[in-house]
């Protein structure tokens, strides 16, 4: 009933008019107070005018923050009510967002929200009248106007370089081709920064219970281990170019009092891709037994 120029009488006027009239039929209650827990989107992005990216792989993830971004992946395809959370997030985000009037920033842009789903949300689709959106890849399906909604079905973009990034977040078959795309590809600077997020969250992770890996599926957890493999070897050789990895190999040998084996060398090179050069520093610093040490770099699961 009220409004940004309504008074504080007309106001009351309306909600004693309303309440009298609805009383009737139910319970009524005025000045009801809607509270609501603090809300977090998964990323909020906004741009610097940067030039579109030389490479294919991003030229998609670039279209989709041409403006302020709200993104929300999903591991499972969301329901109705996940995804009517995610326009509440959306709206609160404008609400914070938006100037007190548009003259203070005519410029202002409300966040389009972009939710990544592996499979396709048909009760969403169906309820807030999504379709494909125009100019834009098969996969991709925007919700009218208002909303400011879209959302990305993994499993119905087409194989293409510039999807590759967005299909790791598929199901089965789409994420296992994705993957062995990804380990075909030479090593340069956007496939390695992909790499080494993928090996960290598939070093730290316990194997039964890596969420973005579906560890029932032998063939995808087969792919999954030659990509970490790959990155592993290619970690480990640009370490000893760089010079990172022979220092630690050196303190960790003195700490133990002899030579590293083959097979603790392997395991400090996966961990410094996992864990970093500042970590391996201070467990060599800390740990002083060298059998404690020892049983550091042979416990799979030690961090």
């Amino acid at each position: 009933m009220s409004s940004p120029t309504a008074s504080k009488p007309y106001d009351s006027f309306g909600k004693e008019l309303l309440s009298k009239t609805f009383s009737p039929w139910g319970h009524v209650e005025i000045q009801h107070e809607l509270t609501t827990p603090p809300l977090f989107a998964d990323l909020l992005f906004e741009p610097s005018g940067a030039p579109p990216p030389s490479t294919p792989l991003l030229s998609l993830l670039w279209r989709l923050g041409q403006g302020p971004t709200l993104l929300e992946v999903f591991s499972d395809t969301p329901s109705l009510n996940d995804c009517l959370d995610i326009v509440e997030k959306a709206l609160r985000a404008h609400r914070n967002r938006r100037p007190a009037r548009t003259s203070d920033d005519p410029g202002y842009r409300r966040p389009v929200t972009w939710i990544i789903s592996p499979g396709r949300p048909e009760q969403t689709i169906k309820t807030l009248r999504l379709t494909r959106a125009k100019g834009w890849p098969r996969g991709i399906l925007r919700a009218p106007e208002a909303l400011q909604l879209a959302v990305v079905v993994v499993g119905e973009l087409p194989c293409t370089p510039a999807t590759l990034i967005l299909r790791l977040f598929g199901h089965r078959g789409v994420q296992l081709q994705a993957i062995e795309e990804l380990a075909r590809l030479d090593t340069n600077t956007i496939t390695t920064f992909v790499g080494e997020i993928y090996t960290k969250w598939y070093t730290v992770m316990p194997r039964p219970t890596r969420p973005f890996l579906d560890t029932s599926d032998p063939e995808l957890m087969a792919a999954a281990e030659k990509l970490y493999q790959k990155y592993m070897k290619d970690f480990a050789d640009a370490a000893e170019e760089r010079g990172t990895l022979a220092p630690l190999v050196h303190l960790y040998g003195r700490r133990l009092g002899r030579p590293l084996t083959a097979e603790e060398r392997d395991a400090l090179s996966h961990r410094l891709a996992a864990l970093g050069a500042d970590r391996l520093s201070d467990v060599v610093l800390d740990v002083t037994e060298a059998a404690a040490l020892e049983a550091w770099l042979h416990d799979p699961d030690a961090r």
